[in-house]
Order: C-alpha cells, then sequence, then structure tokens
C-alpha cells in the first residue's frame, strides 16, 4: 500500500518561502511538488491529511483568502498518489 506524508520545504529556486509537497510510497520519495491546485506562487504550510487519507489541508496567503494565512482543502484525485 503506497502511504504519503505531508510535508512543507522551503522552495528552493521558487518565489515563495515554503511549499506542501509529498512523499510517496513504501519505499519513499524525495518530497514531489503537488500542482497548482495545492502550490501557489506564495507560501502553503502545515499540509495534513484526514484520517480517512481523502482531504489534505494546508495554510497559504495565496491571493482571495479572508486574511493573512487561510485554511484551504482539496479532495485527492487518486488514493496513494
Amino acid at each position: 500500500m503506497n502511504r504519503v506524508i505531508p510535508v512543507t520545504v522551503e522552495a528552493a529556486g521558487t518565489t515563495c518561502g515554503s511549499q506542501a509537497r509529498a512523499s510517496l510510497g513504501t519505499g519513499w520519495t524525495l518530497p514531489e511538488n503537488l500542482g497548482p491546485i495545492v502550490n501557489s506562487a506564495v507560501d502553503e504550510f502545515q499540509a495534513q491529511l484526514s484520517s480517512d487519507d481523502k482531504l489534505l489541508l494546508f495554510g497559504s496567503n495565496r491571493p482571495g483568502g479572508f486574511g493573512d494565512f487561510d485554511l484551504y482543502v482539496t479532495v485527492r484525485s487518486r488514493p496513494g498518489r
């Protein structure tokens, strides 16, 4: 069974300070960018999976929010990924 560990990393080579990434698998991989739905040109942090592994919750200071940092939720498109 593939497992996912969400992590926040300092994103070298980007305009933002930190991004949510994920390490995948049974043998583990380097953290991967989660794509434009999660990763933006600003900061993402404290990514956490819900207890059923279907939702990813994270904070971000992206435009369009209600304050300095807001809570965002996205649904995983594929189990184990």
